[in-house]
């Protein structure tokens, strides 16, 4: 497991702290946890200066000050776009209503090209596992991330691991080049949770080897999901009286609230931004546990999991084990924005789809379609005013239009077999890492 020392580095452009003892360290050795506190506490990166405001706020690369990596692959970010959405506004009844698109649309300039804001976290985590380990990266994912993974890996020539259900396999501009680029494991029959606990046991199986990407765990996954944020208070101005993000696993909504702390206190004023967090009902851990004020998740069988997650249209938000009871996780940003949890069923998710697609003209992916919507049923609850500065993210979408631009292809380097086949999977992955390694 990897930990953290008390050491902490004079002059460094970041140094990671913990959340909980307050312990620091230079940050430059691929660590997830404290040595102190482990699993029970994030570590947060604290940076010595702000944005470097010399360059577009729409290019990526004007927020390097705030990512705890160099970009020594030179994988270039997406464009992104924050926009005033009058009409989208106007037809809720809010007044200051601004829209931070992160998926892939030609009128609104923004131009990811997995169409989803996990791209972000893919770029910064594939930097910052090449820059601080030799090991090769393994990751489960739910869907977005892991077309993000796989796009940036195959367009980049860099190896990367993906482990996600047969039912979530994606449709790819990029495709596999040579024995570098990336491997891509579908398990069939599968949903989330079960990829979770396979890739656990490949990494404990193939320890020497492949390193985690750590979720939550991980700054640089946050820190790189936070750039949508900053440059949407950059558009805005100022930071927003409300911040809506449908959630799976709350670390993007987690990476909010650390960079809405950060520019509070860079500009010497509060940070009062209050959470909004959206789940797809009937699978609403995060709101169930929220509502009763309860620190600690309910335990749940794999058996109820697979059937509330089966039954929801948003399946990228189907985390059972989000990090909500560690310190500096999502029980305590809710508690320390005065946050609210929302849910949201699919009919509501797949009116709000239409409604953005009316006032945007862009198709918001089903996550952020339920961000929306729980935007739409908190106005109607009286949580959100009229007045209210809000700034709602829609992190994925238009992937119609992205692959009419683009392209869109099945992704060749794959291997599909029953989730309980490990022999299959590992036969794959011991091969995979002996093509690498012989490169």
């Amino acid at each position: 497991m990897n930990s953290v020392d008390s050491s902490k580095e004079d002059g460094a452009r970041y140094f990671l702290r913990c959340a909980g003892c307050g312990k620091t360290c230079a940050g430059k050795a691929y660590e997830l946890y404290c040595v102190d506190c482990g699993k029970n506490a994030l570590l947060v990166s604290q940076y010595q200066r702000a944005a470097d405001s010399s360059l577009p706020s729409d290019s990526f690369e004007r927020y390097a000050p705030y990512l705890p990596f160099e970009n020594t692959l030179g994988i270039t970010g997406p464009t992104m776009a924050c926009v005033h959405a009058e009409g989208l506004g106007e037809s809720l009844g809010l007044e200051r209503l601004w829209v931070a698109i992160s998926g892939y649309s030609r009128r609104w300039n923004s131009r990811f090209r997995s169409g989803t804001f996990k791209e972000c976290e893919a770029l910064g985590v594939l930097n910052r596992v090449s820059e601080q380990t030799d090991k090769l990266l393994m990751i489960a994912s739910a869907g977005n991330a892991g077309r993000a993974f796989l796009e940036l890996g195959a367009s980049s020539d860099i190896p990367v691991i993906v482990a996600m259900p047969a039912s979530a396999a994606p449709l790819l501009s990029a495709q596999a080049r040579n024995d570098r680029s990336p491997l891509l494991l579908l398990l069939e029959d599968a949903y989330y949770p079960d990829v979770i606990k396979f890739v656990e046991g490949a990494l404990e199986n193939f320890s020497t080897d492949l390193v985690r990407e750590g979720g939550c765990f991980n700054v640089a996954r946050r820190d790189a999901m936070a750039v949508p944020f900053l440059r949407a208070v950059d558009a805005i101005g100022k930071l927003p009286d409300w911040y809506v993000q449908a959630v799976g696993s709350g670390t993007g909504a987690v990476a909010a609230m650390e960079s809405i702390k950060r520019i509070a206190s860079h500009r010497g004023e509060p940070a009062a931004t209050r959470l909004l967090l959206v789940q797809n009902a009937p699978f609403t851990p995060i709101v169930d546990a929220w509502q009763l004020r309860d620190r600690q998740l309910p335990r749940f069988e794999p058996d109820y999991v697979r059937d509330r997650v089966s039954s929801i249209r948003a399946q990228v938000l189907s985390n059972a084990s989000p990090p909500y009871a560690v310190k500096g996780g999502v029980f305590d940003i809710l508690a320390e924005s005065n946050g609210v949890a929302c849910a949201v069923d699919n009919d509501e998710i797949e009116a709000a789809q239409r409604l953005a697609e009316r006032e945007l003209e862009f198709v918001p992916c089903d996550a952020s379609s339920a961000a929306l919507a729980g935007l739409k049923k908190s106005i109607a609850r009286g949580d959100v005013s009229k007045d209210d500065l809000i700034l709602l993210h829609l992190t994925g979408g238009g992937f119609e239009e992205l692959a009419a631009v683009e392209g869109a292809h099945p992704y060749s380097n794959r291997v599909l077999a029953n989730h309980s086949d490990t022999e299959t999977f590992y036969g794959a992955i011991s091969a995979y890492i002996g093509r690498v390694r012989n490169k």
